[in-house]
């Protein structure tokens, strides 16, 4: 097992600023909370009004088709790789439900 001291040396030749990399990382995580709520909010409040959401959805399910599949290879866990398998093909249908409604 490596000492602390190893693992920051290694950090250290890398060049990895550590600071840079949380902030990235919770600008990612706050970004993908404004994404689903405008997502479910856009979807609610098409509905109120009698707007198609294809693709709105479509979006939806390949962002958490895109979450599930680097959990997937993160963990392993089925979950994941179901969440992965099923996201993925909604949007798929979802986006050809797009498609289809645009041309008529």
């Amino acid at each position: 097992m490596m000492d602390k001291e190893k693992i920051l040396e290694q950090a250290r030749k890398k060049n990895i600023d550590e600071g840079a990399e949380h902030s990235k990382s919770k600008g990612i995580e706050i970004g993908y909370k404004i994404f689903l709520g405008m997502s479910i909010f856009l979807i609610i409040f098409n509905l109120f009004v009698g707007e198609k959401t294809f693709s709105v959805q479509s979006m939806f399910w390949g962002f958490i088709a895109a979450e599930g599949y680097t959990s997937y290879q993160f963990s392993g866990e089925r979950s994941s790789k179901f969440r992965m398998i099923f996201s993925g093909l909604a949007s798929i249908i979802y986006l050809i439900n797009h498609i289809l409604y645009s041309i008529g």
